[in-house]
């Protein structure tokens, strides 16, 4: 196996930074060889990568002690457990998986745009007779590979590299996507929540 060095760079913009910030994504090749061989005989290089790879998405969906264990390679407790919220896609081509994660609102100040009646949960729209606004973003973790996750967390770097396979969907919609890790981003419209569970 070959690798080649490159630098790539992100930036992200919202619509609360400054009208002047621009989301980039630059990249650049130096001028390295790239042809000395690698080894990852312990499969050490690969579960760091893995692990620097999801710590970011799980301190989006508000687990920060779960992103900073992978981050640094470090475990959690046993004894501490983590609060999920757990999630539905109602695209017909996601039916069946569920997701462990949360939505950005585009209302400053979070209006859900659920509310629960007679133990359903019901979407409402912030206003109704606008069709330029939407209610927030979605960002999520198939359950199953957020559970592994969590396992990572508590047993040790290395298990991540058990993380299950992931059967890979299209969306079928361009609004929304669905990665082969796991990562699913959409509309929050497109998703509702089940239920709440401790891990």
């Amino acid at each position: 196996m070959s690798v080649k060095g490159y630098i790539i760079a992100m930036r992200w913009a919202v619509h609360t930074h400054s009208p002047t910030i621009f989301t980039t994504l630059s990249a650049e090749d130096p001028q390295t060889p790239g042809e000395r061989p690698f080894f990852d005989e312990s499969g050490g290089f690969a579960a760091a990568v893995r692990s620097l790879h999801y710590a970011p998405s799980l301190a989006k969906i508000r687990q920060p002690i779960l992103s900073a264990a992978l981050a640094t390679g470090t475990t959690v407790a046993e004894d501490l457990s983590f609060q999920i919220i757990i999630w539905e896609c109602l695209l017909p081509t996601l039916q069946g998986l569920r997701f462990v994660g949360g939505y950005f609102p585009t209302d400053p100040e979070g209006v859900l745009p659920f509310k629960f009646e007679y133990g359903k949960v019901v979407a409402v729209p912030n206003d109704p007779f606008r069709l330029d606004q939407g209610s927030g973003t979605f960002i999520g973790i198939e359950e199953k590979t957020f559970r592994s996750l969590v396992g990572a967390a508590r047993n040790g770097p290395m298990t991540i590299n058990d993380l299950p396979r992931i059967e890979r969907r299209s969306t079928g919609f361009s609004g929304a996507s669905y990665l082969p890790d796991g990562h699913v981003l959409g509309p929050i419209e497109l998703f509702r929540p089940l239920a709440a569970d401790l891990i």
